[in-house]
């Protein structure tokens, strides 16, 4: 429908949330306070009025060690009438941070409550909003974007020439960009880390959750984002090309993390840091074509974590420093250093070029072609593995199996070249039969 560029600046909002309590109150009933994984010990009211009650919360969280509860250090309780009030501090930086807190009423012995309402009801309740929070890291707010509209669905959004940080209001599901484009001028995070900096585990959304038809990252001048973490979704399929990006923020942790698993994805990456279904429980999907290239420099251009959750049928790599964890139907390599992990299997693989290590248990099952510039390397992982193909060896190609941990179902076939002309080691003590 339009393009809608970035801009920021918008005036920070800090969130006020709202409890009305009512009903019956004993003078034993508890009042549950959790936010993300940390929940402060159950208050006892002492009282059977309403008043009281909140009076004697608002004391015990604004008396909270903003040691041992980090999660809510930035936030002060008051009382308005019979409701218990919740602010989000302002950080005195120009920026507005959510929270999203839950308060239960509960019996003396912790069960369900009785008579005692919070928010109309005796269950968990996450309150009314009595003041939206809004700022210049949101990208839910209007005033971050020209023409003072949040991106639609359709529109072709554009973030670049900013050092900004896109941390919050990030779940946008719903809406189908036609494209999203990051260029390498944008050197702002867009997303949160699993740690928030206070020593907390964050509970706050991650990534930016968007349908983009086609995602750019990382082309033009410019230092690139030092995180970008995006999950698409697996309603509609997105082609997605990367070609760089900056240092990452988080040691260990790859800047660029893709999400999202739609059969018909497409991923083209020529450079940067880039982790695939990266964390525990996510998942990505690249059946609809995954080539891995560079843009220069085949060992240094690309480094690529691909976790448990992906799915991929076939992929091309010319170049990177790739890490698999998941299955793959076939592989071809020309370039580059792929390693396999875990319990990952292999189906085809035609290794032209570059090293393969297969340190996994899985089995390498349909068919295994080494070209005269390509290594396949069994000796970092010590499990026992089988490769049931015939090994299809080809002229200077290159095969270490130095302790012998592999079963050769269907033994080596040497095309147009002599054994002599090629580099197998399959370690002591093995039984080689000449056909």
């Amino acid at each position: 429908m339009a393009t809608v560029r970035w801009r920021g600046g918008a005036k920070p909002t800090f969130q006020i949330q709202t409890y009305a309590f009512a009903g019956t109150w004993e003078t034993d009933d508890l009042v549950r306070i959790q936010i993300g994984r940390k929940r402060m010990a159950d208050i006892t009211g002492g009282s059977a009025t309403v008043a009281t009650v909140i009076d004697t919360i608002v004391t015990a969280f604004n008396l909270l060690s903003t040691t041992i509860y980090p999660e809510f250090a930035t936030i002060t309780a008051s009382r308005s009438s019979n409701s218990l009030v919740l602010t989000a501090d302002d950080p005195g930086d120009g920026t507005s941070v959510p929270f999203t807190c839950t308060v239960t009423p509960l019996e003396a012995n912790g069960g369900a409550a009785d008579a005692q309402t919070i928010e109309g009801a005796g269950a968990a309740t996450t309150g009314t909003t009595a003041t939206a929070p809004a700022g210049p890291n949101f990208w839910s707010t209007a005033q971050n974007w020209d023409g003072d509209a949040v991106p639609v669905a359709a529109d072709d959004v554009v973030i670049e020439n900013t050092d900004d940080n896109i941390l919050y209001g990030l779940d946008a599901n719903t809406i189908a960009l036609t494209t999203l484009t990051i260029p390498a001028s944008s050197t702002g995070t867009i997303g949160l880390p699993e740690q928030n900096e206070s020593g907390y585990p964050e509970y706050r959304e991650l990534s930016l959750k968007i349908r983009p038809g086609i995602l750019t990252i990382g082309a033009g001048p410019g230092g690139g984002s030092s995180r970008v973490k995006i999950n698409k979704g697996t309603v509609a399929a997105a082609t997605m090309r990367i070609y760089g990006s900056g240092s990452p923020a988080e040691s260990g942790v790859p800047a660029i993390l893709l999400q999202g698993a739609h059969a018909s994805d497409v991923l083209d990456l020529l450079k940067g840091s880039v982790g695939l279904a990266f964390s525990a429980g996510e998942s990505a999907n690249l059946s609809g074509g995954f080539r891995v290239g560079h843009l220069g420099n085949p060992s240094g251009d690309v480094s690529l974590v691909c976790g448990s959750g992906l799915t991929v049928a076939a992929v091309t790599i010319s170049g990177g420093t790739i890490e698999f964890n998941s299955n793959i139907t076939t592989l071809t390599m020309t370039d580059g250093d792929v390693t396999l992990r875990g319990t990952a299997t292999l189906g085809t693989a035609v290794i032209d070029g570059g090293t393969l290590r297969y340190n996994t248990s899985g089995t390498l099952g349909t068919a295994l072609s080494i070209g005269g510039g390509g290594k396949v390397d069994f000796t970092q992982d010590m499990r026992a593995k089988t490769v049931t193909p015939v090994i299809q060896l080809f002229e200077g190609a290159a095969l270490d199996d130095g302790f012998g941990v592999v079963v050769y179902t269907a033994g080596f076939k040497l095309n147009r070249c002599l054994l002599s002309d090629t580099k197998i080691n399959v370690g002591n003590n093995r039984t080689c039969t000449v056909a």
